[in-house]
């Protein structure tokens, strides 16, 4: 049987060694409401093209790069996001000020340019958390608890104990 290496070395470098892998997402899992956010996309593209870099807030684009574009960033309006488009590139997007209805789960996609146009997408959750004051201005109110009450229905590692203190007094913990 002969076998071609050099065409099979060639195929190899063209097709083998360069391709996207890797995606990691950096989503906070809570965020203080008002606060500004960043969210990052981190990826191995082995010295492909970038194509396009998207994110979206449940299945809504909210912001793309596409590095042959000019300008490079489009912002897709959405109620209550904000893009900070001097500070987001094609590894992490600024989200400012932001409130809680914009709680929901983030994604990134990340595509290779041709021939492939491989593609990945990562997905997390993020709370925005509204800590106010009680009624008796004693210490953090319902947005606290709520988010105390919400958290655990994210499917990640278990948090051993969450806690808060009025002074140095333990008033609200969770297990």
């Amino acid at each position: 049987m002969v076998v071609n290496r050099g065409c099979c070395r060639a195929k190899k470098e063209i097709y083998g060694s360069r391709s996207l892998k890797g995606v990691r997402l950096t989503v906070p899992r809570a965020v203080r409401a008002g606060h500004s956010v960043t969210l990052g996309c981190d990826y191995d593209l082995e010295d492909a093209p970038l194509y396009s870099v998207k994110w979206y807030r449940g299945t809504d684009e909210f912001y793309r790069y596409v590095p042959k574009e000019e300008p490079p960033t489009r912002v897709f309006p959405q109620g209550g996001l904000h893009v900070d488009v001097s500070v987001s590139n094609a590894r992490k997007v600024t989200l400012l000020s932001v409130a809680r209805p914009l709680s929901g789960v983030f994604q990134c996609e990340v595509s290779a340019d041709a021939p492939l146009f491989h593609t990945e997408v990562r997905a997390a959750p993020m709370t925005v958390v509204d800590l106010q004051k009680n009624n008796n201005g004693t210490g953090i109110g319902s947005g606290y608890h709520n988010f105390m009450n919400n958290i655990s229905g994210f499917k990640r590692r278990p948090i051993n104990t969450i806690g808060s203190y009025f002074g140095s007094n333990p008033w609200y913990s969770c297990r």
